[in-house]
């Protein structure tokens, strides 16, 4: 798996699809791990959503300093039940 997504949806055809208002942002071609991405929120009942930023990466339980979940983004197979990083979300 490569890692990285694109985004290229304008920010106009995000809010006609999710029928809100959203800010203004231009396309992206390279969001790797740890960058900051848009993402909508169903925020109650109501549908009521909100765009909101968030940084993808995996935080181990474990973690004290979140710098040290830049690098894992990805499990193999073979071992994603074994591997402490992995065992428990894959559960």
């Amino acid at each position: 798996m490569c890692g990285r997504f694109v985004l290229t949806h304008s920010s106009e055809a995000i809010a006609d699809t999710f029928k809100m208002e959203v800010p203004d942002f231009l396309p992206r071609y390279n969001i790797a791990p740890s960058s900051a991405i848009a993402a909508i929120f169903e925020i109650d009942e109501v549908v009521k959503r909100e765009l909101v930023y968030l940084r993808w990466r995996l935080i181990p339980s474990w973690a004290k300093d979140p710098a040290l979940s830049n690098k894992p983004i990805n499990a193999r197979t073979k071992t994603v039940y074994e591997k402490p990083l992995f065992r428990h979300p894959f559960k």
